[in-house]
């Protein structure tokens, strides 16, 4: 029976702080139960709470709630449990927590507490709000990363976790069948278990923040798209009737690559047709809500196989049908129809027996992801300038058909590549062409270059994705490359009295067509040395053994580089010497990307900072 005081346990913020309310162990916990506003109420900084029973009775497996919320600290710098020292906070009639702080990096710490169930952490003893609310300030750890960090928050009427405000870590909790959703709002979670709950796993009041899009094969691993250099956390799925059920399990992380593309195989031993879901985190430490679910360790029949399949059966039974009556025509004229509606029902009910495999799934209509739809950089960037033709505002003979050509940079990504490529004559139409092919002429689009005519050309670079179907775009044009036919020369003799006198050779010179790299080696793959500038020149020296690079005084330093001579207008260039190419560069390590998974070693090598109390990198 509850014999109720105002408040169980309360301070002011002249008090000083540092208290400890509780400890480790029976002897030194508090029942603070029945009161009739909060149980622990604490304005004050620097306090520890740990091992109390909070609105249940002194066993922990009834309610004897307070009339307010259990623990309402509005301060700093506090301990709520601890690995082996956590709080049972439930039965009580508000939130279950109210974590408050007048600063955005206030430094409370809620850890190892049961909230919203009985002391086994099983049965209910719901609190009539959220597990855990904070609205005003910042800077709160609930959980984390480490044996007995976690939180159980569970069975709440409201949210698991209510958490507003910056620079709210949500690390390693079991959030399970409260009455709204797992967690609102927060701003880095990782590790969790959320399922069960009556809404979404994780849902934004606001921003929103796109979730990857996962493309799966039914096998036993995943891949998809997100956003570049993302961290994707990757959990075995509660199923959902929306297809984006929450993260139950998590099963591991990876992290994306510069393009936001990503893989990850699967540990063993999951079960046949789980569903798969996904967050991201970014750099800022954001994460994203959960992924649309795929299907993982599946055999599924879509109808690219079910179609020919049941147009087979059908069709062999139908043909037995008419075979039959050919031979016995007498009183068997709906044999013919019967033989066909039989098969249709035998096809029909093979796919349903199929379908009660429980690695099995007959989809009729399959989904088709979309690839993520984020900003992606310009084609320019994963193209040598030096090797695309023809180049921008060029002025070409009418020779015949006129190839598209273009180099591929060396950080273009890795894998299976095509590139659709526009061309359009201005003021007509266009066309598209996909290839995977770094060159397509003219001829492919349907066009025959005409004398005077202006033309515009444009790339889309795009990745095969790992599911064999789904392309990823890495990079989509800027602006079009322009060139133009030269008008028709007329074809009449100069006049015999009119004398030609051929240019004398005096000293070679090239004149830069556009902006050259000048480079230490007759090679896209040399460093660069310097730059010939539009319209400036130069007296080469000497050739490339393959005679397409020169050689000349370095413009911006010291020595000498080579310039490659398609972007450049030579003079007098015959009789140059050849030039041997000096030893390729040796590729040099790259420094280790810093994502917040990387070890304490790690983390230090790629310039983050290590968290010691979560165990996770903190990225600039």
């Amino acid at each position: 029976m509850a014999i109720p005081n105002t408040y169980g346990i309360a301070d002011s913020k002249s008090s000083g702080g540092g208290h400890v309310i509780g400890g480790v162990g029976a002897a030194n916990r508090n029942v603070v139960s029945g009161n009739n506003k909060s149980g622990i109420y604490l304005r004050s900084d620097n306090n520890t709470i740990q091992g109390n029973y909070v609105g249940t009775n002194g066993s922990g497996t009834a309610g004897l709630g307070n009339g307010n919320a259990g623990i309402y600290i509005w301060s700093d710098n506090n301990l709520i449990g601890g690995p082996g020292a956590g709080n049972l906070v439930s039965g009580n009639g508000y939130h279950g927590m109210v974590v408050l702080s007048d600063h955005p990096n206030a430094n409370n710490v809620v850890q190892g507490n049961k909230i919203g169930t009985d002391i086994t952490g099983a049965s209910p003893i719901p609190n009539l709000g959220a597990g855990i609310y904070t609205i005003e300030g910042g800077g709160m750890t609930y959980g984390g990363i480490g044996a007995g960090k976690g939180n159980i928050i569970a069975f709440n009427l409201y949210s698991g976790i209510d958490a507003e405000g910056p620079n709210q870590k949500i690390l390693g909790n079991e959030i399970f069948s409260n009455g709204e959703y797992g967690i609102v709002d927060g701003t880095l979670f990782s590790r969790n278990s959320i399922y069960d709950n009556d809404n979404l796993g994780i849902a934004y009041r606001y921003p929103y923040l796109e979730s990857p899009v996962l493309v799966g094969s039914g096998g036993s691993a995943i891949g998809g798209t997100t956003c570049s250099h993302c961290l994707v956390e990757v959990f075995l799925a509660e199923p959902d009737p929306t297809g984006a059920g929450e993260g139950k399990e998590y099963l591991g992380s990876v992290v994306a690559s510069n393009i936001g593309d990503f893989s990850m195989t699967l540990p063993p031993g999951l079960p046949f047709c789980a569903n798969i879901t996904t967050t991201r985190t970014d750099s800022h430490q954001l994460t994203s809500s959960f992924s649309h679910n795929v299907n993982v360790n599946c055999i599924k029949l879509g109808p690219y196989y079910l179609i020919p399949i049941w147009s087979f059966i059908i069709i062999v039974c139908g043909g037995l049908g008419i075979l039959i009556r050919r031979r016995r025509p007498e009183g068997m004229r709906f044999l013919v129809p019967g033989s066909f509606a039989f098969g249709a029902v035998l096809g029909g009910g093979l796919f349903l027996l199929a379908n009660s495999l429980p690695n099995v799934i007959l989809n009729f209509t399959p989904e088709q992801p979309v690839p993520y739809s984020g900003q992606v950089p310009s084609c320019d960037s994963y193209i040598d300038p030096a090797g695309a033709s023809p180049q921008d505002g060029a002025l070409l003979e009418l020779t015949g058909d006129i190839p598209l050509m273009w180099a591929p940079a060396d950080n273009v990504p890795e894998g299976t590549l095509r590139w659709i490529v526009e061309l359009v004559e201005v003021g007509v139409d266009g066309a598209f062409q996909t290839t995977q092919q770094n060159n397509v002429p003219i001829s492919a689009f349907g066009m025959t270059p005409g004398a005077g005519r202006s033309y515009e050309w444009s790339l889309v670079g795009q990745k095969l994705l790992q599911d064999g179907e789904n392309w990823l775009t890495f990079c989509a044009p800027d602006e079009p490359w322009v060139f133009s036919i030269e008008d028709e020369v007329s074809e009449e003799p100069l006049p015999e009295e009119v004398e030609i006198e051929e240019p004398v050779c005096t000293s070679p010179l090239i004149t830069a067509l556009m902006n050259m790299t000048c480079r230490k080696g007759p090679d896209q793959a040399y460093e660069e040395a310097g730059y010939l500038l539009q319209g400036e020149t130069a007296i080469p020296e000497g050739v490339s053994m393959d005679t397409f690079w020169y050689w000349i005084p370095n413009p911006d330093w010291l020595g000498y580089c080579f310039v490659a001579g398609n972007g450049v207008q030579a003079e007098c260039v015959d009789g140059l010497p050849p030039i041997a190419a000096p030893p390729l560069p040796t590729a040099t390590p790259t420094q280790t990307a810093c994502v917040p998974t990387l070890d304490r070693s790690a983390c230090n090598d790629a310039g983050g900072i290590w968290e010691a109390d979560t165990g996770t990198c903190i990225c600039p």
